[in-house]
């Protein structure tokens, strides 16, 4: 999946529920050039897993500007091999702009869950979930990558 000069322009609000790009279960082999997402009233990317099947992976973004978010600017809850390349990310309201699911190593190398906590055991015994969820409530998205 591929975007480029894509502009997602938000609408703040009270819900809290619109996101500006979910990528969510798997979702393979994303880039984006120039990815602006503005003025969100949930979180600005959000990677996760709630389809309970592979996580995302191979993200690649170059020039992504997330500005005042309400939530995150940047949440990653599952996935891997996420590559940004000057991001300008500011304003988050009520968190810090970046969150990582709490999974580092003392190296600094990211391990992240293959399935988020929503997930039920039975289609996760495999994978260790995590410790705590950082997600923001709903589900509503302007823009989506699914699997």
């Amino acid at each position: 999946m591929t975007f480029k000069n894509v502009v997602v322009q938000g609408n703040t609000g009270s819900a809290h529920s619109t996101h500006g790009l979910i990528v969510d279960g798997r979702v393979n082999t994303l880039s984006a050039y120039k990815l602006y997402l503005n003025e969100m009233d949930g979180a600005g990317l959000w990677f996760r897993n709630t389809m309970c099947s592979a996580a995302p992976e191979f993200a690649t973004f170059y020039g992504l500007e997330i500005e005042r978010p309400f939530f995150e600017a940047v949440q990653i809850a599952a996935g891997n091999r996420f590559y940004f390349t000057d991001a300008q990310l500011f304003g988050s309201a009520t968190r810090t702009n970046v969150t990582i699911a709490p999974r580092v190593t003392s190296d600094g190398a990211v391990l992240l869950p293959a399935r988020d906590s929503t997930c039920p055991a039975s289609r996760s015994a495999s994978t260790p979930s995590m410790s705590r969820a950082t997600t923001a409530p709903g589900s509503s998205s302007t823009a989506r990558a699914r699997s």
